[in-house]
């Protein structure tokens, strides 16, 4: 019964339809029901235990609502007063800033005016540039001309010099042109922008000029590097006088201050081809005229400009020029000796080589002899040994592999048939020292040379070894049986 009435109870509060009730008591069963109201349109037999529902209470009347009073009329708003016009522009005359720059004679497009006025140009300084003859202007014109500050008095000034052209009068106040400057270098003769500009640019003093001028000069572009390297004229009219007039080519002259004493003292040495260019050069790494002509005097062939040039630079003297002349090397130039400098070349060790009586000597075999560390010593060992058949291939071959002058005097006074240049190099790349040539000449080996030592250094014979098999043999040995018992690793014992 509980149950039933709290679904009735769940009805009549309208937690829940009359559809969902009805489901909900059908699942209950046939239990016995209070009815429901007839409202809800469900036939329910009533429920005697069940106490009356009360009655729900009316619900009061809702009072009326009152009107609502006026809102009160707004104080009145204050007129906003009228903006001032921008700087410059008259605002009796005109009512906006493209109106005013109507009324001052332009006529600008809507993107124009917006950049003129961005870049503050006003109304009142395009009057003032029409008023002072300036008409047509484009924006950008006077753009340029505001950014300037070009005032109408310079207009004037520039005006009355014949540089009426706007362009003209832009390029004067970029450079912050003098019209006092201008006028002097008009009078001059020189009346373009162009030229005038970069007189004053570089500082350049009229009265040089003039000078110039009175020396026959009449082109700006040949006065102006002049002026910039401030070449005297004095030396100008010297220069003329010596065969010079090509002022392109006395220009380098006078930027490396090579003074015409110089020149006529290098012109006298009559050297092959010599040029302005060449003299220059001379001058610039300080060839004296003395060097050259010491040079001159040692009768060295082939001596040109270009080559003094570069014996002044790596410091050939005249010593080492007469210690190679003095070898009387075969097809020498001044550019051999310029290497033999430049490698170390000195005058002691040429005069070295001329007293030793080496042959077969050439300039580039004495350059390498200085690369690789030839000494005079292992020179004149070498030649002692070898004589003719010696060459300067042969002495670099034997420093560049550590052959010493002691094993050659060692190799040499064993009388090897076959003692070369080339075998003393193979003692030196396979470790024949001095030490192991005296002992194994000590064995008075018959059948002894340079190559059977090498192969006996290469095999590993042992001195030892072979004086031990001479006395268990009792007999002399060879050198190829020697190298045969070393390679077979056999050695004959005395008993």
């Amino acid at each position: 019964m509980e149950e039933r009435k709290m679904i009735l109870t769940m009805l009549a509060e309208g937690k829940i339809t009359a559809a969902d009730a009805a489901k909900l008591l059908d699942a209950l069963g046939d239990e016995q029901m209070p009815a429901a109201p007839t409202r809800l349109g469900v036939a329910a037999a009533p429920v005697p235990s069940a106490a009356p529902v009360p009655a729900v209470a009316p619900v009061p009347p809702v009072p009326p609502v009152l009107p609502v009073p006026p809102v009160p009329p707004a104080p009145a708003v204050a007129p906003v007063p009228p903006v001032p016009p921008a700087a410059g522009i008259d605002a009796g005359r005109s009512e906006s800033y493209g109106a005013g720059m109507v009324e001052a004679g332009f006529s600008f497009s809507h993107e124009e005016l917006r950049e003129l006025k961005r870049r503050g140009v006003t109304v009142e300084f395009g009057r003032q540039m029409q008023a002072a003859g300036l008409t047509g202007l484009t924006h950008r014109q006077l753009v340029k001309l505001f950014q300037l500050e070009i005032s109408p008095e310079f207009i004037r000034e520039a005006q009355a010099e014949g540089y009426a052209r706007v362009e003209q009068i832009i390029q004067l106040a970029q450079h912050d042109m003098d019209m006092d400057f201008v006028r002097q270098v008009k009078a001059l003769g020189f009346t373009d922008v162009e030229n005038i500009i970069p007189l004053a640019h570089h500082g350049v003093d009229l009265a040089y000029i003039r000078q110039l001028q009175a020396l026959g000069l009449t082109e700006l572009k040949q006065m102006l590097p002049l002026a910039i390297h401030e070449v005297s004229p004095a030396f100008i009219e010297e220069a003329r006088a010596a065969g010079y007039t090509d002022l392109e080519k006395l220009l380098p002259l006078a930027i490396h201050e090579v003074d015409m004493a110089y020149v006529r003292a290098v012109q006298a040495l009559n050297l092959p081809g010599l040029t302005l260019d060449d003299i220059v050069s001379l001058r610039i790494h300080d060839v004296s005229v003395a060097f050259m002509q010491e040079m001159q005097g040692l009768e060295l062939p082939g001596l040109t400009p270009q080559t003094l040039v570069q014996m002044a630079i790596h410091g050939v003297e005249a010593a080492l020029v007469r210690a190679v002349l003095g070898l009387k090397l075969p097809a020498l130039t001044p550019q051999a000796i310029v290497d033999m400098a430049i490698h170390g070349v000195s005058p002691g060790f040429v005069q070295r080589l001329g007293e030793i009586g080496l042959t077969n000597l050439t300039a580039d075999g004495i350059v390498d002899m200085a690369i690789h560390g030839v000494s005079g010593e292992l020179a004149r060992q070498a030649h002692a040994a070898l004589e003719a058949k010696l060459t300067c291939a042969d002495l670099v071959d034997m420093a560049i592999h550590g052959v010493t002058p002691h094993l050659i005097t060692t190799a040499a006074g064993l009388n090897l048939p076959d003692l070369s240049g080339g075998t003393l190099v193979d003692m030196g790349i396979h470790g024949v020292s001095p030490h192991f040539a005296e002992q194994i000449g000590a064995l008075e080996l018959p059948d002894l040379t340079a190559e059977k030592l090498v192969e006996m250094a290469i095999h590993g014979v042992s001195v030892h070894g072979a004086q031990q098999a001479k006395l268990a043999l009792g007999k002399q040995l060879t050198a190829a049986e020697l190298v045969e018992m070393a390679v077979a690793g056999r050695w004959p014992v005395p008993a």
